[in-house]
């Protein structure tokens, strides 16, 4: 990461099944050293997804059916390695 971190910790929530959970406020979550980013949708994509859609635009965000995506039936995209930055 070069310079200072678009992000500030907001607190630790807990744990659930030996994976720790926090809240983290950041404009470029893919900087925070995380395993995943949970985008929520409705009939599109919102702020925070746009944006991890430009950094990661290989990731296959044309084949989702946003209409379809429900809680029972989420959708995962491999963001794999480093995005544009």
């Amino acid at each position: 990461m070069a310079g200072t971190p678009a992000h500030n910790d907001s607190g630790y929530l807990g744990s659930a099944g030996g994976t720790s959970c926090h809240v983290v406020r950041t404009t470029r979550p893919w900087e925070s050293g995380i395993d995943s980013i949970a985008v929520s949708v409705g009939s599109g994509l919102g702020s925070l997804g746009y944006v991890v859609r430009d950094q990661f635009p290989d990731a296959g965000w044309d084949s989702v059916d946003y209409d379809a995506v429900v809680p029972e039936r989420p959708v995962v995209l491999g963001l794999g390695g480093a995005g544009r930055d």
